[in-house]
C-alpha cells in the first residue's frame, strides 16, 4: 500500500482529490449554513419573496431608491425601476401626501412590502442632495442635521415601502437571489450528507497525500521537491503572502455577496470562488511542502534565521577560541618569566 500511494500518478491524483473535495466540503457547509439560517430545516418556508434573503437584497436598495427619487422624481424613479427590468416593488409616499408606485396596485401585490423613512437634505441655492439617512419606521425620528447650517439647507421626508414582485419575471439581482434560494431549498438535506461525507473523505486523502509526499517506490529516503530548496522561512513568507491576499479578496468579495451590497452579484459571486480556489490550491502546496521537510531530519536548518544564527554561532566561537587561544599564550609566558627570575637569569 505504501508503495501505490508513493507513486507520482497516485500523488498527483491524491492532490487533486484534496482540492476538490475540500472545495465542495467547504461549499457543502456554507450551504448546510445557509439553510439553517433560513430555518429550511425547522419552518421549511421555500417561499422566496417572504424570506430573510429577500429582506436583506430589498434593504441594500433603499439608499438607490431614496437618491433616484430625491434627483429626479417620479419621472426617474419609474424610468429607473420600470418593472419590465427589475423585481423590485416601490410605493412612496411623499411630503404632501401623494402615493408614487412602479407598479399597477390594482393588478399587483407585492410581498414583504417594509415601510421606511427616508430623511434627505438638500441645498437651498443648488438644490443639490447633500446628505441622507435612512430609518425603519418603528424606530423613526429626527434625523442629526447638526453639522450643517439648516438656514442653507431643507430637510425632506418620505416613506418608502420595497418588496418583491409577485412573479419575479426580470432578470435581476432578485431573479438570481431566488434561484439560488430554490435550488438550496431543494438540497437542503443532501448538503447534510455532503458535508459529512465531504469531511471524512477529506481527511483520509489527505492522510494518503501526506504519507506519499517526499517519497518513492522502494525507497525510505525523502526526495525535496523545488519547494523544498527555498528556506523555509523565505517559502512561508512568499507563500503566505500570496495567502493572505487571496484570503483577504475570498472576503471582501463574499460581503458584497452575502449582504447583497453590489448590482453584480454574479461577478463578485464568481471572484469569490475563483479566490476560494486559490486559497486551497495555495495552501495544498504549502502542506505539502511541510510534510516533506518534516519527514527530513533538521529541516529546521533549510531556513535563513537558521544560516543567520549558526554564522553568529561559528564568529563568535572563533572569537571566544582565539581569546582563549592568547589567554594561554599569556600563561604560558609568565610561567616562562617566573622560571628565569627564580633562576636568576633574567637581566633588566
Amino acid at each position: 500500500m505504501s508503495s501505490f500511494i508513493r507513486r507520482p500518478g497516485v500523488k498527483a491524483a491524491c492532490f487533486a482529490l484534496s482540492a476538490l473535495l475540500t472545495t465542495i466540503t467547504i461549499l457543502g457547509i456554507i450551504g448546510f449554513a445557509f439553510c439553517s439560517a433560513q430555518s429550511f430545516y425547522v419552518a421549511g418556508n421555500p417561499y422566496f419573496a417572504e424570506s430573510e434573503m429577500a429582506r436583506m437584497t430589498v434593504s441594500s436598495m433603499d439608499y438607490s431608491v431614496g437618491e433616484v427619487y430625491s434627483s429626479g422624481g417620479e419621472a426617474k424613479l419609474r424610468q429607473v425601476y420600470n418593472p419590465l427590468y427589475t423585481n423590485l416593488r416601490i410605493r412612496i409616499t411623499g411630503e404632501e401626501g401623494e402615493t408614487i408606485t412602479n407598479y399597477d396596485p390594482e393588478t399587483e401585490s407585492p410581498a414583504g412590502m417594509e415601510p421606511r423613512v427616508y430623511y434627505y437634505l438638500t441645498d437651498n441655492d443648488t438644490g443639490y442632495r447633500v446628505a441622507e439617512t435612512v430609518y425603519n419606521i418603528d424606530s423613526a425620528g429626527e434625523p442629526d442635521w447638526s453639522g450643517f447650517d439648516m438656514r442653507m439647507f431643507t430637510s425632506h421626508a418620505i416613506v418608502m415601502e420595497l418588496g418583491v414582485a409577485e412573479n419575479m419575471e426580470a432578470r435581476d439581482v432578485l431573479y438570481y437571489a431566488g434561484e439560488f434560494y430554490y435550488l438550496l431549498f431543494r438540497l437542503r438535506y443532501p448538503l447534510i450528507f455532503i458535508s459529512i461525507a465531504g469531511v471524512i473523505l477529506t481527511v483520509l486523502v489527505h492522510a494518503a497525500l501526506f504519507a506519499g509526499c517526499g517519497r518513492k517506490p522502494g525507497s525510505e529516503e525523502v526526495f525535496p521537491g523545488w519547494q523544498e530548496r527555498i528556506p523555509f522561512d523565505v517559502y512561508l513568507t512568499v507563500f503566505g503572502f500570496g495567502w493572505c491576499i487571496l484570503l483577504g479578496l475570498l472576503m471582501e468579495m463574499s460581503e458584497l455577496v452575502a449582504g447583497y451590497m453590489t448590482g453584480d452579484v454574479l461577478f463578485c459571486g464568481s471572484i469569490a470562488f475563483l479566490s476560494l480556489l486559490g486559497v486551497i490550491l495555495v495552501s495544498e502546496m504549502m502542506l505539502c511542502s511541510c510534510a516533506v521537510r518534516f519527514k527530513s531530519r533538521k529541516w529546521w536548518k533549510n531556513s535563513l534565521v537558521w544560516k543567520f544564527c549558526a554564522w553568529c554561532g561559528r564568529t563568535a566561537r572563533r572569537l571566544f577560541a582565539g581569546t582563549f587561544r592568547g589567554a594561554g599564550h599569556l600563561i604560558i609566558l609568565e610561567s616562562l618569566l617566573k622560571q628565569q627570575l627564580f633562576r636568576g637569569r633574567l637581566h633588566i
